[in-house]
């Protein structure tokens, strides 16, 4: 399993690109928070590095989101797949390992987050990235099962599908409770929308975390069937 999560990190080529980015966001985070220090009314240049900031601090975050996406598009492209998924001891290392990646890429996502909003000095903003993670941890769960029953190449379609509905979901919940916060819209004392911002990430996380169970079981079944494995 070990070996398993090493070999994904192998894998993705592009690794110092994020490693780059997350410095890069950390840095402008900072930048905006020494601009707010300046005892003098905003200018343009402080709510412009706060953009930038913010922006490049989405970007990360969704790109440490898709890794499991780009491991795996990087063992279509460079051809590795029939390596890839005969090089673990068994069948439950192989799966487990994709698992526990999808599990950890996602954590990493939030504890960048929560980094970041920490730096920006914005904290009441950390948990605008829970509804995005857990329904991206849903989308992961169909993915795993869709590889394992038999598309073991990258599905270029359901990348772009899974682009969408994380942009969506950005728009229609995270974004409302930015401006929620940033606008003092007090949507939380509202019985519908307390519950929709407030509550129902942590349900769709709770229904995601059991739907990824149950993706690595199908998972293992559909692999048995497959390979007419006991």
């Amino acid at each position: 399993m070990y070996k398993q999560l090493m070999t994904g990190l192998v894998l993705i080529k592009e690794k110092y690109i994020y490693l780059l980015l997350i410095v890069m966001s950390l840095l402008l985070a900072a930048l905006s928070f020494m601009n707010q220090q300046v005892p003098i009314e905003r200018n343009q240049d402080t709510i412009i590095s706060m953009s930038f900031a913010e922006t490049a601090a989405l970007v990360t975050f969704f790109l440490l989101l898709t890794l499991f996406f780009t491991k795996h598009h990087n063992i279509t492209r460079y051809k590795v797949s029939e390596w890839y998924y005969i090089q673990p001891s068994s069948l439950k290392s192989l799966i487990l390992g994709d698992l526990l990646f999808i599990i950890i890429t996602h954590l990493l996502s939030y504890i960048y987050w929560v980094v970041f909003n920490l730096v920006n000095q914005t904290p009441e903003k950390t948990n605008m990235s829970l509804m995005v993670i857990a329904v991206s941890l849903m989308l992961h769960s169909i993915y795993l099962f869709m590889i394992y029953k038999g598309h073991n190449h990258f599905n270029t379609i359901y990348s772009i599908i899974y682009t969408v509905i994380l942009l969506i979901t950005l728009g229609f919940h995270a974004f409302i409770m930015r401006n929620d916060v940033e606008m003092s819209l007090n949507l939380s004392r509202m019985a519908g929308w307390n519950f929709y911002l407030y509550q129902l990430p942590y349900l769709i996380l709770a229904a995601s975390i059991v739907l990824l169970i149950g993706a690595y079981f199908l998972a293992r079944h559909q692999f048995n069937k497959r390979h007419h494995l006991a």
